[in-house]
């Protein structure tokens, strides 16, 4: 038998994320999140301690979440997901994810005349939550497709769109 590189999430794992990306949508930002409540809400739902404390320390692992942890504690005072966690969490949540992402992209090539073009905007538009949106523009800016400005405000925005947005959707 050989060696798995790639182990995909176990239901803890999926659970936590899911959990974490639901309770993300209602603000602007990213976290932080009590670990100790959201490991009392796996056994709400079935999930051994045990088990939970597992796929927590897992996810940190994979870098899906970070955390900070204080001298002598077994587990962080609070994780935050990092982009690759947000992005497995929207992946798994949202049925429309590729479409919403195109839907993003499109709106910034239609929009890239003006100065800047807000988050918020994007965001009710596209009637998207807003850190859904923000995720996928600070997507496109890693590709160097767009700038962001303000990027953990609420004020964002983005002032530049590249060429090759467009041409990426052209392909599409």
């Amino acid at each position: 038998m050989a060696l798995e590189i790639s182990v995909p999430l176990n239901e803890v794992e999926k659970f936590m994320l899911k959990d974490l990306f639901e309770s993300d949508l209602a603000s602007t930002y990213f976290g932080p999140f009590d670990p100790v409540s959201l490991l009392d809400e796996c056994e709400k739902n079935g999930f051994s301690r045990e088990q939970s404390e597992e796929a927590l320390v897992c996810l940190l692992d994979r870098d899906l979440v970070s955390g900070h942890y204080t001298f002598g504690s077994s587990l962080p005072g609070h994780i935050h997901f990092t982009d690759q966690g947000f992005e497995e969490a929207c992946q798994m949540a949202m049925n429309d994810y590729d479409e919403i992402k195109e839907r993003v992209a499109r709106h910034l090539v239609e929009h890239s005349t003006k100065e800047h073009i807000q988050l918020r905007e994007i965001a009710s538009a596209l009637d998207t939550p807003f850190l859904v949106a923000h995720h996928f523009v600070n997507f496109f800016a890693a590709l160097g497709w767009a700038r962001l400005q303000r990027e953990n405000s609420e004020s964002a925005y983005v002032n530049y769109v590249s060429p090759l947005l467009k041409r990426a959707l052209e392909g599409s």
